[in-house]
């Protein structure tokens, strides 16, 4: 009886030792899968524009197919650095640099880099600013920067013609809280437990090839990765909003 009941402890613990091993190996599987399906659209791309380049004779032709297959090579690019991030985030060796910096300026630089884009698509993008001086925020600016990015360029594609992007900033408990907000269809609660997993849409008919379902992962990483926290909830009106807090600088 003795043996029977260590054999089943030992059993038991064992079991319990390898569920992360097993966990962590069918996300690996499922992360190399949805890469591989990723890729395949754009070198199917790459490899029927070789061969009708190789068919046509005509020099307008030609160049169409060239400007086609060049713009496939961006995107794989895309692809790969961001899957190359979340690999170097997975072994630890990503590189964070934080220092001071100013969250208004964070903020009108992203404002600045999306507003010509918001405009195009007739979407109003704002940027509102406390009138209190906001504490410096402790955050490597380039990382932070690119979580900004991938925030607002979610939200821009979401939102339709005439609608809002709205960007805020507040200090609480020692962290300061990016807020972004869009009037765009929102996300339902059985989603928003996994909009920040690997390759994830929220939206199955929204398909287009700028976007491969990475974009929220890596903002969650980066994020973390500098103590902070990355959020999705309701918006006040509709639409949904995103809030990003990072620890103050001391």
């Amino acid at each position: 009886a003795a043996f029977l009941l260590l054999f089943l402890f030992f059993h038991f613990f064992i079991r319990k030792m390898l569920e992360p091993v097993e966990t962590a190996q069918k996300k690996q599987t499922q992360f190399i899968a949805s890469a591989s399906h990723e890729l395949r659209t754009p070198l199917a791309v790459v490899r029927s524009g070789l061969e009708s380049i190789e068919k046509c004779s005509n020099e307008a032709e030609r160049n169409h197919f060239l400007h086609l297959m060049s713009e496939e090579t961006v995107h794989m690019k895309r692809l790969i650095d961001d899957m190359l991030l979340l690999a170097n985030s997975d072994a630890d060796t990503l590189t964070i640099k934080p220092e001071a910096c100013q969250p208004d300026l964070l903020l009108l630089d992203t404002y600045e880099k999306f507003e010509p884009l918001a405009k195009k698509n007739g979407i109003h993008l704002i940027l509102t600013l406390p009138e209190e001086i906001l504490p410096d925020c402790f955050c490597d600016i380039h990382r932070t920067e690119q979580i900004f990015s991938i925030i607002v360029d979610n939200a821009l594609c979401y939102t339709p013609i005439g609608g809002k992007v709205t960007l805020s900033c507040h200090a609480e408990n020692e962290m300061l809280c990016f807020l972004f907000e869009d009037t765009g269809c929102g996300i339902s609660e059985e989603k928003k437990s996994h909009i920040f997993e690997r390759f994830y849409r929220a939206d199955d008919a929204h398909t287009d090839r700028e976007h491969f379902g990475l974009g929220l992962c890596i903002a969650k990483e980066l994020t973390e990765k500098q103590n902070g926290n990355i959020q999705v909830v309701d918006a006040p009106i509709s639409g949904s909003c995103f809030m990003v807090q990072l620890p103050c600088a001391l």
